[in-house]
């Protein structure tokens, strides 16, 4: 229980006073559990007084990045949780056991649930039994959108809402730089799923909704404490859509939601990433420092996550929140990498609500408006895509099966002309043939996500490259039609890479294309050249199959490619350098050194090499020794190239 002032108020507990916000005089107050810093929740009898061995301390150091402040990595949302403990004179006398724990039931004892339904049922599921239509999905999407009206909204903890306004202030402090970065990113990379015109309606929306929710610019933080809880009410709730709903109402009618709210901070950590500096620095206000690009990324994704545990208090699910998750999983990529743990945990979660929301039924969107229909179908596809992106890169199994999406694919029109004027929209559709392409043939923007869905449906039915190393490391079959492969897939590759665009601005695709589409078969041709070296007397040599004037000169390419185009700041950044690192390794044993086992001329007692069939040589002792190179390697499992204890490594590394 707090102290009472000398007017009978109860007293705010330091952080609060200091912060001059709002406390709930609990002991540690809801703010102070928020930021996970009960011991800082102190109360003094007389604060303005000074005391010898009170030290000050900031408690603003939580998510704030306002005007003027040079954005860092460290600034990110979970830097208030691992400060130190204060010093013993500010810490508030021991508790009784169990008390916070009993505060803690209390206060989930007050809390409303939410109760939405568990989502589209399938034909295997408990209710089959009882009901004879529910094979087609069609009654069960019909229940579902059913229970999703009934849904009961939750009591919100007052912390929350305090973090919220945290959120928003961030956006208010920059919104116009905000808004020319969002935008300016569709010049680097395709974007159809929010294109240029929607995400500007979008980002309308809420600069309208700040600017009319704050009555003291001087001091803004009270009006978002208002507009935080509104928001929050409002999103405890499913959107309702009216039918008839045109475009530009649909895109402008939802900036009171968290999904939108975490959409655009996930959205702005993407340009963050996407744009060069320098046009950075021309969308920057003057006299300001230069923004700090990966630290910002590091802010927008603690935002958008924040926007994302929102929800899951909430239990409401909705296509919104499809949508923020797909750009918080594609934000994931690419500040940490393809490799990373948390964008492929970050798509599993967006499949989860796909496939609960019944969206890869063709059901959900046949009584839909067709831009509606057509941009959920895009979020389908752009999803399906990112699975079968990361699967191959991975080298994991896909989540998203494509026999089990029944809907169709999305037309070839640019989502600009599908949300414009129906006369816009009338004329792209008579460009049209009967199935579905734009019938000049012409590449479009409104082809790139049709063209995705039917090349995952590749990908995921053949994988011509990936079958052909299975076979040869299972059957031992000849190498050569693998090298083949290879070889085409570097040689067009290096081809792409320097007729890439000379300002840099598709250079988040030209990464993408060298650590996904270059790694793999710049690996299997190392690897050969390595073996070829250690082996000139082999079948595949001697017969004049193996190019290797042509290979070593791409790997060579290849390898300063992997040094000079891939930025720093890039998300597969070390991946590549890690690869660069190896394949050089390799040029360098074939082109400085001799054969140790060719040239040797004399045995190496137990460790002797022997032949495989395929005239492979190996240590017969298993060991990583001079002559050492092991024979599963044309598997070319990835882990080879990015672990320092593997053998290939530690093999290269002897030689230094």
């Amino acid at each position: 229980m707090s102290l009472l002032r000398s007017n009978g108020v109860p007293s705010s507990c330091e952080p609060c006073r200091k912060s001059k916000i709002r406390c709930d005089h609990a002991v540690p107050c809801g703010r102070c559990r928020r930021r996970r810093k009960p011991a800082l929740c102190v109360y003094q009898p007389a604060p303005m007084s000074k005391h010898p061995n009170r030290t000050d301390r900031s408690s603003t150091d939580s998510i704030s990045c306002g005007s003027g402040s040079n954005i860092t990595a460290s600034a990110s949302l979970s830097s208030a949780w691992t400060s130190p403990l204060p010093p013993p004179s500010l810490v508030t006398p021991p508790l009784p056991p169990g008390h916070l724990r009993d505060r803690y039931l209390a206060d989930s004892s007050h809390r409303g649930t939410s109760t939405p339904s568990t989502g589209v049922f399938g034909p295997t599921s408990y209710l089959s039994v009882l009901r004879d239509d529910i094979d087609d999905g069609s009654s069960s999407i019909a229940l579902f959108a059913k229970s999703l009206q009934q849904n009961t909204s939750a009591i919100i903890d007052d912390s929350q809402i305090q973090l919220g306004a945290e959120l928003l202030l961030i956006l208010l402090d920059d919104f116009a730089l905000y808004e020319h970065m969002a935008t300016a990113r569709f010049d680097h990379c395709q974007g159809d799923l929010f294109c240029p015109p929607a995400l500007r309606l979008i980002l309308s929306s809420i600069r309208t909704m700040l600017h009319e929710a704050i009555t003291e610019p001087a001091n803004p933080l009270p009006s978002l404490l208002t507009l935080s809880r509104s928001i929050f009410t409002a999103s405890s709730k499913p959107l309702v859509v009216d039918p008839a709903i045109t475009p530009t109402e649909y895109f402008s009618c939802m900036p009171n939601r968290w999904e939108i709210i975490g959409l655009v901070f996930a959205v702005i950590g993407s340009s963050a990433c996407l744009l060069p500096q320098h046009d950075l620095a021309a969308y920057s206000p003057p006299h300001r420092p230069p923004l700090d690009r990966k630290g910002l990324a590091a802010v927008c994704v603690s935002a958008s996550e924040i926007c994302l545990r929102f929800f899951d208090y909430t239990g409401v699910i909705s296509e919104q929140l499809c949508w923020v998750t797909l750009e918080h999983a594609s934000l994931l990529t690419l500040l940490y990498g393809d490799y990373d743990y948390r964008p492929y945990k970050s798509l599993s979660a967006l499949i989860t609500l796909l496939f609960t929301l019944g969206y890869h039924h063709r059901d959900t969107t046949s009584k839909l408006p067709f831009f509606r229909a057509e941009h959920r179908k895009r979020l389908v596809v752009a999803t399906y895509a990112m699975d079968k992106g990361l699967s191959t890169f991975l080298g994991r199994p896909p989540r998203m099966i494509r026999r089990y999406i029944t809907i169709d694919p999305p037309l070839d029109i640019a989502f600009t002309d599908i949300i414009a004027s129906p006369e816009v929209l009338d004329a792209a559709m008579a460009r049209l043939d009967s199935n579905g392409w734009n019938a000049e043939g012409a590449y479009t923007r409104g082809s790139y996500p049709r063209a995705c869905f039917m090349m995952g449906v590749v990908r995921e039915a053949v994988l011509e490259f990936i079958l052909q190393r299975i076979l040869v490391q299972r059957t031992s079959a000849s190498t050569e039609k693998l090298i083949a492969v290879a070889h085409e897939l570097l040689d067009n590759l290096l081809l792409l890479i320097a007729n890439r665009a000379v300002g840099g601005g598709d250079g988040n695709s030209v990464v993408w294309i060298i650590s996904s589409l270059g790694l793999p078969p710049a690996g299997v041709l190392a690897i050969e050249l390595l073996h070829q070296f250690q082996n000139p007397d082999s079948h595949f040599q001697s017969a004049g199959g193996f190019p290797r004037s042509e290979i070593i000169q791409n790997l060579s390419r290849f390898a300063a490619d992997l040094e000079y185009v891939v930025p720093r700041q890039a998300g597969n950044y070390d991946v590549c350098q890690q690869a660069r690192s190896v394949i050089r390794h390799i040029l360098d044993r074939v082109l400085g050194g001799r054969g140790p086992v060719a040239e040797a001329g004399e045995k190496v007692g137990a460790g002797e090499e022997v032949e495989d069939g395929n005239g492979r040589g190996d240590v017969g002792g298993g060991g990583p020794g001079p002559g050492f190179v092991a024979g599963d390697w044309m598997s070319w499992d990835f882990n080879a190239w990015m672990d320092e204890d593997s053998d290939l490594v530690r093999w290269l590394h002897s030689f230094e």
